[in-house]
């Protein structure tokens, strides 16, 4: 094994790329060392602030997650969030809905959860219940991996329904969306 010291490698110039190591080799860092622009560096969470009551029967967008939030790039205002700029790629996306419906009588009969890109759907998780009665409440979650471009944008949606025709709500202990860019 040989070893090179130096202080900074950089590209031939008139190069803007830079390849170290070959193909299904693997280049190792050294206990303690951080690799910064490699993929995976662009990340958000956060989870609803207080519960969000939700009208009957209409799709509604899940705003003020600011509890607990995380944003590598600014990216994120606890709404949405827009992949920035130079930072396209494979995406994990991840979304959770706390659904409840005691305030309409313990009779919730559909609810979903989905995540939109660009302003339509593109992952969702949806719960019919067909007896119609004792749905007091449940998670779902809806997640997916899609290739995004630098001005996409990312938000969370709920639908709900109940028997009763009350309406029911999303509670902020479970309700949350994030994702991280996995590569390039």
């Amino acid at each position: 094994m040989s070893k090179l010291e130096v202080k900074e490698i950089t590209p031939i110039s008139g190069e803007t790329d830079l390849t170290l190591g070959q193909s299904g080799g693997t280049v190792t860092l050294a206990d303690g060392a951080t690799a910064v622009g490699f993929g995976g560096d662009v990340y958000f969470y956060g989870s609803l602030t207080s519960d969000k009551t939700i009208a009957r029967v209409t799709t509604t967008k899940i705003t003020n997650m600011l509890t607990n939030e995380l944003d590598s790039h600014s990216a994120f205002d606890g709404t949405t969030f827009t992949v920035p700029s130079g930072k396209g790629g494979k995406y994990f996306l991840y979304a959770n809905a706390y659904h409840d419906f005691s305030p309409a009588g313990d009779d919730g009969e559909n609810m979903k959860t989905s995540i939109y890109i660009n302003g339509s759907t593109k992952f969702e998780n949806q719960f019919v219940n067909v007896t119609q009665k004792d749905t007091r409440n449940i998670v779902l979650s809806a997640s997916g991996m899609m290739t995004l471009s630098a001005g996409d944008y990312v938000e969370l949606y709920v639908y709900q329904a109940d028997s009763n025709g009350g309406n029911g709500m999303v509670k902020a202990n479970g309700t949350s969306l994030y994702g991280w860019r996995v590569s390039q």
